[in-house]
């Protein structure tokens, strides 16, 4: 029989092996982004979307997004970074390069 600290140790363990799951799977796909160089639409909670050439990059903590080539209604800037808390969603064309890559 299991008793419940047996359970909840269970439980946390099982927890920590899922977020560490969840964070590699992020990590993973950010790494493939930044390498794919292609167009990228920040979609932002004003209804306003942005488009750059590629996404270059995230923070540790994915607070922040580098990106090339930023459209915007003042021109184009070379390099930016966009806040994640401004991002509803984010449009990417996926492409599988090898089985079970992302």
């Amino acid at each position: 029989m299991i008793d419940s600290k047996s359970s909840y140790q269970i439980y946390e363990n099982n927890s920590q092996e899922i977020a560490f799951l969840q964070r590699m799977r992020t990590l993973k796909f950010y790494k493939f982004v930044s390498r794919s160089y292609k167009p990228v639409t920040f979609y932002l909670w004003n209804k306003a979307h942005l488009k750059a050439s590629s996404f270059l990059g995230t923070d540790a903590l994915e607070t922040k997004f580098l990106v090339e080539n930023l459209q915007t209604d003042w021109g184009i800037h070379k390099q930016a970074v966009i806040r994640s808390g401004d991002i509803i969603w984010i449009k990417f064309p996926l492409e599988l390069l090898e089985e079970g890559e992302i």
